[in-house]
């Protein structure tokens, strides 16, 4: 979203799915599915906080939902696994 030139708009959505709390984040522009490097290191470290606190019970996906709209979804338990 930071590229588009006129800006971008961004929108977060909550949910419980039974006992899985699933955190939806929509934002303006593209993925590209890893196409563009970066330096940062947010996403692999979120997902390897997720694994280490949630094991595969949690989850996160990103996807092009529709034309210039991408959906980044979090699942995450309801308890963590002991």
């Amino acid at each position: 979203m930071a590229n588009l030139k006129k800006g971008g708009k961004i929108s977060i959505e909550t949910d419980l799915d039974g006992e899985i709390f699933v955190i939806r984040i929509r934002n303006s522009g593209e993925y590209l599915n890893g196409a563009i490097k970066s330096n940062g290191y947010g996403l692999e470290n979120t997902m390897k906080r997720l694994k280490l606190i949630y094991g595969d019970a949690a989850s996160l996906s990103i996807s092009n939902e529709a034309k210039n709209t991408v959906l980044t979804e979090i699942r995450i338990p309801e308890n963590r696994q002991q």
